[in-house]
C-alpha cells in the first residue's frame, strides 16, 4: 500500500488502519485518522480532527420583511 498522505482519500485511510490493526471510530474526521495513520496516540489524534472542524457563520433570527 503507498504512503498514506494528506492528499489521501479516507477509504485508503481506514483501509490502511485496518490492515495495521489500528481501531478508530467511525464517525472520525479525516484528520483525525490520519493522525492515526501517522502513529500519534488516540487523544493526541482526536485533537487533531477537533482542530480540523470548519465553523460556518450562519444568520439567525427572524427574516425581516421590508416595509414598501
Amino acid at each position: 500500500m503507498a504512503t498514506i498522505t494528506a492528499s489521501s482519500k479516507i477509504s485508503d485511510i481506514k483501509a490502511y488502519l485496518d490492515q495495521h490493526h489500528v481501531s478508530y471510530n467511525s464517525r472520525a474526521k479525516k484528520a483525525e485518522l490520519l493522525a492515526l495513520a501517522q502513529g500519534k496516540t488516540p487523544e493526541e489524534a482526536a485533537a487533531a480532527g477537533k482542530a480540523s472542524t470548519h465553523k460556518r457563520s450562519t444568520k439567525s433570527g427572524p427574516i425581516k420583511k421590508s416595509r414598501i
